[in-house]
């Protein structure tokens, strides 16, 4: 049989691993931020992907027009449509008054209207 003593642990030692735990839980979102960019070595393939401020109307709009990043026809990708409005002061991300949210220029989706030659 077990004795109680063996599971209980002090308050200075619960204390410690709360503190662990505080410290790892604040540090964690700029760790995992700094995965996706440049310099975080994982690359940033998907920079355009965070929708976290959309509303469920505006990612609707994502879905219903088959907005994906990177898209399968280099010929229909963002960059290429004429809907598509360039970022400005090197932001990563474009505007679509379809699609809403963060635009790649390699995205493409069912709305795609050609740029004029």
């Amino acid at each position: 049989m077990r004795d109680d003593n063996e599971t209980k642990i002090g308050r200075r030692a619960a204390m410690k691993r709360s503190l662990l735990v505080l410290g790892a839980a604040a540090i964690a979102p700029a760790a995992l931020a700094a995965c996706g960019s440049e310099e975080g070595g994982g690359g940033s393939a998907n920079a355009c992907a965070d929708t976290a401020g959309l509303s469920a109307a505006d990612l609707s709009t994502r879905t219903t027009n088959a907005y994906v990043d990177p898209g399968p026809d280099a010929a229909k990708h963002c960059a290429a449509c004429a809907l598509y409005v360039a970022p400005a002061g090197g932001a990563p991300c474009g505007t679509c008054p379809v699609v809403k949210g963060p635009i790649a220029t390699t995205g493409t989706c069912t709305a795609f209207v050609a740029k004029p030659s």
